[in-house]
């Protein structure tokens, strides 16, 4: 018998010594796995959408039409009818708009509806079913009123209606238990209705550029308010109850017909910035020396004939603007103001400088103006102060009346 060829030695094959498939083969497998869990995904999230109800589709179907007619963009108003389901902030600002269409109540997940700068003159009522709103800018419209359904909004934070024609603001108003800021300047309003008082959380109310002939009591109760501006109005006189507003940092009362500051003032304990200027006061209050926390005060143009020697307690003011009233003198205290940078006493009667003033080290010299007054001479003590705003002091003593 002849000799069998033997069989050359095999290894036996196992997945460790199996060769590895490429990497771009790798890669794509893993890329497919990828996109496969990511479409299963939207279409289990997909199928979890609500179905739309016909009335609700209806109305989505008639707002989008609208938007065609009116050439909105669809980055405003979506044409996909889930997507316009769900929107959450709708922009109609600018367009050039006449009027709203009613299906807009449809939008019931719109928290953030802006209408601003549209020559609106009325909003649609079923605006009052979008309870999830919590931000409404109906400003720069020609609305006349605003309807009563806006105390339909509960979740309403922000409500800005300035610069209409509003002659009052309806009691709902105050159902708006959650409204933070409320801006309406710039309006017609003569007074503010008193269930604004109310607004308890309310933390800045504008209603500069009305004709507002007084502040009412109950401005005392708006506790959380940080900023109140009632400028350019026609007030005579504050109440006394606006020193219970504690957490206020900003107090606006320019270009009004204010004969003085009632002594509660010092109770504002947080306030920063006071703007006072254009009234007719004829003096400040000693109490303006409790405002340890002011940093600005403005009170030109009134009829000031001097200031309370209290002035000089306001350790953290860095503003001073007494411009164009009729001071002959400043208090000798006025150098207690160590963080004072900015000195404005321009068109007084002023006929000297107290010695003090030598301590106002850290004057901006761009921003101190002694001009239209009546001195002719300077303290020894300006030599304390920078080169610079010696300089100026010297420059401004060869302007005065």
């Amino acid at each position: 018998m002849g000799k069998t060829r033997a069989e050359p030695d095999r290894k036996e094959e196992t997945p460790e010594s199996a060769p590895n498939p490429p990497f771009w083969q790798r890669w794509s497998t893993a890329l497919a796995v990828l996109l496969i869990a990511v479409a299963s995904l939207w279409l289990a999230v997909d199928r979890q959408k609500p179905p739309l109800i016909p009335e609700q589709e209806q109305g989505l179907k008639q707002l989008i039409a609208w938007a065609e007619a009116h050439d909105i963009p669809e980055s405003r108003v979506p044409r996909d009818l889930q997507q316009l389901a769900a929107l959450e902030e709708l922009d109609l600002s600018g367009l050039g708009l006449t009027s709203l269409p009613a299906t807009i109540g449809q939008l019931s997940n719109l928290e953030i509806l802006s209408v601003y700068n549209n020559p609106l003159t009325e909003l649609p009522d079923s605006i009052g079913r979008l309870t999830n709103l919590e931000k409404l800018n109906v400003s720069f419209n020609q609305l006349t009123e605003l309807p009563d359904w806006i105390g339909q909004l509960r979740n309403l934070k922000v409500l800005w209606v300035y610069n209409n024609q509003l002659t009052q603001l309806p009691d709902s108003v105050g159902r708006l238990r959650d409204l933070k800021v409320l801006w309406v300047y710039e309006n017609q309003l003569t007074e503010l209705p008193a269930s604004t008082g109310q607004l308890r959380n309310l933390k800045e109310l504008y209603v500069s550029n009305n004709p507002l002939t007084e502040l009412p009591d109950w401005i005392g109760r708006l506790r959380n308010l940080n900023r109140l501006y009632v400028s350019e109005n026609q007030l005579t006189k504050l109440p006394a109850t606006i020193g219970q507003l504690e957490n206020l940092e900003g107090l606006h009362l320019a270009f009004n017909q204010l004969t003085e500051l009632p002594p509660e003032i010092g109770k504002l304990i947080n306030l920063k910035a006071l703007w006072v200027y254009e009234n007719q006061l004829t003096q400040l209050p000693d109490s303006i020396g409790q405002l340890r926390n002011l940093k600005a005060l403005w009170v030109y143009g009134n009829q000031l004939t001097e200031l309370p020697a209290s002035i000089g307690q306001l350790s953290n003011l860095e503003v001073l603007f007494v411009s164009s009233n009729q001071l002959t003198e400043l208090p000798d205290s006025i150098g207690q103001l160590r963080n004072l940078k900015e000195l404005w006493v321009y068109g007084n009667q002023l006929t000297e400088l107290p010695d003090s003033i030598g301590r106002l080290s850290k004057l901006n010299p761009d921003r101190v103006d002694l001009r239209k007054n009546r001195l002719r001479r300077l303290p020894d003590s300006i030599r304390s102060l920078p080169a610079a705003v010696q300089q100026r002091l010297r420059e401004q003593l060869n302007d005065q009346r």
